[in-house]
């Protein structure tokens, strides 16, 4: 979680007093408000606490002003031993000034402890709350008063917080100030130096153990971020403060004007019982990619939502689980894959975008996309350079969420409770009425569609919604044992869960047609069919139709012809890290270097415009054409790609291609279907060339897809 530090100023004709009172009431502080002293000749006094201005021009009705802060007991801060006081100041204090306050030495923190003056800067969360964060100043002690200068705009930055409440209300300008003794952990040369009261209930880091371990564990997460090819620029001082204090959080990272001069802090909770590795390492790896990630951006180019998603991402790698907050707003990934709102909510719903990105781009995909917000470019050209086109891999995004591959989600679960109306948001039920065999065939024989079932879902851009279907097996029974339902989505992705017990397997149709293989035996066997629908919009939300039915098929001579305006898009390219190692190492690797599988590497995502072309053979056969511009010209001028032979089925509308191009395997299944009322026909689907889950060979997924009208009857 990251702090952000504002600037805010005092409303002019509110007192000091009545502000003071306001503020703590509505924060639900249940402290009291002690005596207050105003400036008098450049200087503060209370309660034997000296406050000297100094340079700074301070006029005697000015409204920065003392109070005591009485705290009940129990809730003083740790390590305090004086007074706390609350402290309302002038932004305009650019100029040392003095605080000198009396304390009591009663040994807290050991013979290690040192005598600081605290600065405690209040930040007011969104639901009430309040955390208080403190900065250490070094300080004289002489004859039990310990003294300190600091130039307050430099603490003055009020902190509000961008989290999981929203962003906090402004604070003003005010600090907490005392006398703590705390206790520092450090090793020479090391870029941490913590922070910490070892007294309390209970006593934390008394181990020297366990500070070597913090210290340690920081070092590993500094040098691992290094490892990943990110620098620390812009950071001009060394070592980072780690304050250890009671919060409401685990911990946060707090930055002001300059992101990268930030401080982390951490719940004193965490380390109850000792040092625990598995509470304490993933929030550190939370915490210090915020700070990496301002080494990039600046406090007013971030993109917060990304910002929480891939230090959330970092957090789960080093946990190697799914973070907690991310189960708490999971479902707003729905909405899409890129949010419409940037906050830290819709950041850490989307930890599982970049698990996914981080599996199919590369883990330095988030590095790209920082070098290149951080260049000046927008972040909508940062993510595109970064992701690839949102087109080609959205579908495939939810996919894996849904399976539970990058989500803690269960395709059988999620059927259950969109079947029992259980969640929202999410998707709906469609429960399917299936008709009598004799008035299937009636309808088949009209030349209409028999329908069992249709839905609307609204859709965000990029966004999925899914759909349960149910069926009632006293109706299945009228169902021919050999017909296979279609459920079909025009201009969606859609791609539908066969759920067997724990097996799942993912039925898709590169058309937006999906066919239910073995309906009727599967459900009979208390197996369930799961829909997943992704809009392919870029814009706006847009409702699509969800009908399972049996629709009728293009016959193959439907299908002859030129489909202009197709497209295929390189969905995936597989290249195994031996190979490409051993491409690294030489200059040649089987055919192939490494700059040539690099560049195979960066066609993913890409589309590349074309033309298909369907020829007839035979009865059921013909050969599939892909024409480009850069397609090599024969003898009779004609330009193609080498033809595709494949089978047709006009039953199921199924163009199966199993070819070889120089010697490597390509296969590939294509749907046909017509197209709205019937005036063209579509073709789409997934070719293969090689096998893109091979550990030791090059493989290439393909998606295509194009239309052509159909002759006038």
């Amino acid at each position: 979680m990251k702090l952000r530090k504002n600037f805010f100023r005092t409303p002019i004709g509110i007192t000091f007093a009545a502000l003071a009172v306001l503020v703590l009431v509505l924060s639900g502080c249940t402290s009291g408000v002690g005596p207050s002293a105003g400036v008098d000749d450049g200087r503060i006094e209370l309660e034997g606490a000296t406050l000297d201005f100094g340079a700074n021009s301070i006029s005697d009705s000015s409204e920065s002003t003392l109070t005591v802060i009485k705290s009940k007991k129990g809730e003083e801060p740790e390590g305090l031993v004086s007074t706390l006081f609350e402290l309302y100041l002038d932004l305009t204090c650019d100029q040392p000034v003095t605080i000198s306050i009396p304390f009591q030495e009663t040994g807290e923190g050991g013979e290690e402890a040192q005598v600081v003056i605290g600065l405690g800067s209040k930040a007011v969360l969104a639901d009430g709350r309040t955390e208080v964060f403190y900065s250490y100043v070094e300080a004289g002690v002489a004859e039990g008063i310990a003294t300190a200068t600091f130039i307050p705009v430099e603490y003055l930055e009020q902190l509000s917080v961008n989290g999981a409440n929203g962003s906090a209300k402004p604070s003003q300008e005010r600090l907490q100030l005392g006398v703590f003794c705390v206790n520092t952990a450090f090793v020479d040369g090391g870029h941490f130096v913590v922070y910490y009261y070892p007294l309390g209930k209970p006593f934390i880091l008394q181990s020297s153990s366990d500070r070597k371990s913090l210290l340690s564990a920081l070092e590993d997460v500094y040098n691992d971020y290094l490892g990943k090819g990110y620098t620390y620029d812009k950071r001009e001082k060394w070592p980072m403060e780690v304050h250890i204090q009671s919060l409401d959080e685990d911990g946060y990272y707090s930055y002001g004007s300059l992101g990268a001069a930030g401080k982390i802090y951490l719940n004193r909770s965490l380390f109850e019982g000792g040092f625990r590795p598995d509470a304490i390492k993933p929030l550190l790896a939370h915490e210090f990619f915020h700070f990496v990630q301002f080494n990039y951006v600046t406090t007013s180019s971030d993109l917060l939502w990304f910002d929480e998603a891939t230090a959330t991402y970092f957090e789960g790698e080093a946990a190697g689980k799914i973070p907690s907050i991310v189960e708490a707003y999971k479902e707003r990934v729905f909405s899409g894959v890129f949010p419409a709102e940037n906050n830290a909510a819709d950041g850490y719903a989307r930890m599982p975008l970049i698990k996914f990105l981080a599996k199919k781009r590369g883990e330095k995909f988030t590095l790209n996309a920082y070098t290149i917000a951080g260049g000046g470019a927008a972040w909508d050209e940062a993510l595109l350079s970064s992701t690839g086109p949102a087109s080609v891999w959205a579908g495939d995004f939810y996919e894996a969420l849904v399976k539970g591959e990058v989500s803690s989600y269960s395709p059988s679960t999620l059927h259950s409770n969109l079947a029992k109306g259980k969640v929202k948001g999410i998707g709906t039920a469609l429960a399917l009425k299936i008709p009598a065999a004799d008035d299937i065939t009636v309808k088949k024989d009209k030349g209409e569609e028999p329908v069992f079932g249709t839905t609307t879902v609204n859709i965000d851009p990029y966004g999925a919604q899914l759909v349960a279907l149910t069926v009632d097996e006293k109706d299945l029974k009228k169902f021919d044992d050999e017909l296979e339902p279609v459920v079909s989505a025009p201009g969606a992705d859609v791609r539908v869960f066969a759920i067997k017990s724990k097996n799942v397997e993912v039925l898709s149709g590169g058309s937006g047609l999906v066919a239910l293989n073995n309906f009727k035996k599967q459900v009979q066997e208390k197996n369930l069919f799961l829909v997943l629908v992704t809009g392919l919009h870029d814009e706006g939300k847009k409702d699509y139709t969800v009908t399972v039915s049996l629709p009728a098929y293009p016959t193959l001579d439907e299908l002859v012809g030129k489909y202009p305006g197709s497209s295929l898009q390189i969905a995936e390219v597989n290249i195994p890290d031996a190979l490409m190692a051993k491409a690294m190492e030489s200059d040649d690797a089987g055919g192939c270097d490494a700059q040539m599988l690099a560049v195979a590497k960066g066609l993913e995502g890409q589309e590349l415009p074309m033309t298909m072309e369907i020829n007839k053979t035979g009865e059921k056969n013909g050969t599939l054409v892909l024409i480009t511009e850069e397609s090599e010209t024969t003898e009779a001028g004609k330009t193609f790609l080498e033809p595709f032979d494949f089978v047709y089925n006009e039953n199921d509308g199924k163009l199966t291609i199993n070819a070889t191009i120089d010697n490597d395997s390509i296969k590939g299944l294509l749907i046909a279907s017509y197209g709205e009322k019937n005036k063209d026909v579509l073709l789409g689907g997934d070719m293969e060339l090689g096998d893109v889950n091979s550990s030791d060979g090059i493989g290439i997924l393909m998606r295509l897809k194009g239309s052509k009208p159909l002759a006038a009857k």
